[in-house]
């Protein structure tokens, strides 16, 4: 194989590594199941504090994610087409996550952030989970960047952000079992875990 053919198989697989979710959740990560997934237009009766609204795909990576947040922080969870906006302002933190997309979440996430009215200081915070961890990009190639701008100019308080790498088998590295084979992993939840512990310190 020639150093052209090997340049571009590389670069290839960094765009593939750039695509979020995968097709495949890993049943030993999955702690727990989501426990409450709530109706449109219906008001927090739960008595939780936080909201969790995730966009998730057959994929599973960031649904095992959002489970350990959930679990930790007792939150409620909804797709971003089953919330109401009215509904945020009966939780004191809101999440916003999905698998990195195109270098950014997921667009139904994206448009329902923008669909937001000003948010009057609401605190919220941002995950996500991809081929590539963040810490390894750039600020100007943060996945994080779309969508906290987006909150940012809304007039949110982002108090913090998670991300960790989940299995790709995005285009051809499906015949190759994919990049990060059993990730996210114990390790990822226990991680996430800790950082809902830091994020209930900050509402308390």
């Amino acid at each position: 194989m020639n150093k052209t053919s090997c340049v571009l198989i590389t670069l290839i697989i960094i765009t593939c590594s750039l695509y979020g979710d995968s097709n495949s959740a890993r049943p030993d990560a999955v702690t727990s199941a989501s426990k409450t997934i709530i109706p449109i237009n219906q008001r927090n009766q739960t008595n939780s504090k936080v909201l969790i609204i995730l966009a998730t795909s057959s994929q599973g990576n960031t649904q095992i994610i959002s489970n350990a947040l959930q679990q930790t922080l007792n939150a409620d969870v909804v797709s971003p087409e089953n919330v109401s906006i009215e509904m945020l302002t009966s939780y004191q933190l809101i999440g916003f996550g999905s698998g990195i997309f195109d270098e950014k979440h997921h667009s139904t996430l994206l448009s329902f952030a923008r669909n937001l009215n000003q948010c009057n200081q609401m605190k919220v915070f941002i995950f996500s989970t991809s081929g590539i961890a963040r810490e390894k990009l750039g600020h100007n190639s943060d996945p994080h960047n779309a969508l906290r701008d987006i909150l940012i100019a809304k007039g949110c308080i982002v108090i913090g952000e998670f991300n960790c790498v989940g299995l790709n088998k995005n285009s051809f590295l499906r015949f190759f079992g994919g990049m990060n084979k059993n990730r996210p992993n114990k390790e990822d939840i226990k991680t996430a875990s800790a950082f809902a512990e830091s994020l209930l310190n900050l509402i308390n």
